[in-house]
């Protein structure tokens, strides 16, 4: 892991965009990389405290309401052979 700023590599549209930051913030480049650094640790550090990643896809669907929000379809889709009729059936 590189723990020298001159090890560190970013590519042209990286440095761009810290360029940019620099110049809206007013602030040097190495600030605003800071700062970044810091908002995604205390992000990665936030995820890892509320358990968001250790769990399943299932059950961050869950936690966020969306398991089950879209409704009921038709109860007997896998068995109806009328949902089937024509399947497969046009060239697209």
């Amino acid at each position: 892991m590189a723990t020298n700023s001159q090890d560190i590599q970013l590519n042209d549209e990286q440095k761009q965009a810290l360029a940019a930051l620099e110049q809206e913030t007013g602030r040097p480049w190495a600030v605003v990389f800071a700062e970044a650094l810091q908002n995604y640790r205390s992000e990665v550090e936030g995820l890892v405290d509320s358990g968001a990643c250790n769990e399943s896809a299932y059950e961050a669907l869950n936690r966020e309401g969306l398991v089950g929000c879209i409704g009921t379809g038709p109860s007997d889709l896998s068995t109806n052979p009328e949902y089937m009729e024509g399947f497969g059936d046009g060239a697209e």
